[in-house]
This record gives C-alpha cells, structure tokens and sequence, in this order.
C-alpha cells in the first residue's frame, strides 16, 4: 500500500476521484464503506455508476450535477443531502478540477460526509436556542406580573 492511499484512507469522510473521462481513480476506505464497493473500490469505473446517490424526490446525483457538462467556469458543488443506496443520509459536496482556466474537467473529486454529525449539531442548536428562549422569558413574565400589579388601580 503506497503512502498516498494511506493518507486518503485516514480521512473521516468518503472520498471520490474520477478522471478527466470520468473514470474512478481513487476512493478512500470510507466511501468504499458507503458506497458499498467491494474488491476494486470502483477504480476503473464510470463515476456515474459509483456514485448512486438519490434525493428525496429520488432524483440521481449524476443527473443533477452533470459534472463534465454545463458551465465553463463552474469548478464546485455547493453542499447537498443525498440518499446512499442502502438508505443513509450523507452531505456531499465537490470540486471540479479544470485543465487551465474555463478548460475541460480534468478531475472530479466528491466528498461524502456523514449526515448524523449535522443532524447532532442541529438539534444541540435548537435546544440551546428553546433554553435560551425559556430563561429569557421566564424572568419577563414574574416583571410583567409585579408591573401589572402596581399599575392595578
């Protein structure tokens, strides 16, 4: 094993990297995981056929992004929900890598990461966010009844 597929290997979120024909060059041991690749990780293949990632309405990723298409100086993918085949929930975002400014797609690299870390960090925001609501009320509604009081005739 080389010490660049350890490096990609140490990496918390899924990796994957097509070439300029859109073949799978590299996925790291997470996405391989995700993904549910065996044997040869998906090196060799088409990306299209790695990457089978759905949204809600069951739209593919490949379809919505068209990564070797579309816009010239279009060189990322803002961060998206998708649905991993076996019904996860990952964030995936990406880069496009051109050869020379407005060039063709040299590389795509994708990014899967784990949706469950956001889904925490949310939830700790919306708690945090209903206490502070509570204890700012709180004090407001015992003022409100002394104020009420004092102005009663």
């Amino acid at each position: 094993m080389d010490s660049e597929s350890v490096t990609h290997d140490a990496l918390p979120d899924g990796l994957v990297v097509a070439d300029a024909y859109g073949n799978v060059v590299l996925t790291n041991d997470v996405a391989r995981e995700q993904l549910g690749l065996d044997g040869d990780g998906g090196i060799g293949r088409p990306l299209r056929d790695v990457l089978l990632l759905r949204d809600r309405d069951g739209t593919e990723w490949w379809t919505m992004h068209r990564p070797y298409d579309g816009l010239v100086n279009r060189v990322s993918f803002t961060e998206q929900s998708w649905i991993l085949p076996r019904g996860d929930e990952v964030l995936v975002t990406g880069r496009l890598v051109r050869a020379g400014r407005g060039g063709p797609v040299s590389r795509v690299g994708v990014v899967l990461r784990s949706a469950r870390g956001r889904e925490r960090l949310d939830r700790e925001r919306s708690d945090l966010v209903a206490t502070v609501a509570h204890e700012l009320r709180s004090p407001l509604t015992g003022v409100k009844g002394f104020v009420a009081t004092l102005l009663s005739p």
